[in-house]
């Protein structure tokens, strides 16, 4: 699981192995040790109604069951916007790494 921080968005990016482990599962978490024995945990649940925490060192992102169960993979991925304390939003962006097949020379 890959996750891209920037200003008002953050993406979540899968493998496709993430994926089906995610779909089969119903949860996925990673962890990133950082310097000073820190780390940041990303926890990806699947539930009825999507919602966006970052509390204790830990994004908690939960995402509509409904939604990615018919999720196919594609270029696009699924963009959910959530509110933040100070009024103003923030997108995340989902998405599953589809490589394109090599050119053949």
């Amino acid at each position: 699981m890959k996750i891209r921080l920037e200003p008002n968005k953050t993406t979540l990016r899968l493998s496709k192995i993430e994926f089906s482990e995610l779909l089969k599962c119903r949860f996925l978490s990673d962890s990133y040790e950082l310097p000073g024995n820190q780390a940041i945990d990303i926890y990806l649940k699947l539930e009825e109604t999507d919602n966006f925490i970052y509390e204790n060192n830990s994004f908690r992102i939960s995402l509509p069951n409904r939604l990615i169960d018919d999720y196919k993979p594609c270029k696009n991925g699924l963009t959910f916007y959530f509110q933040l304390d100070n009024k103003k939003k923030i997108q995340v962006l989902f998405e599953v790494d589809i490589k394109k097949k090599p050119i053949n020379k």
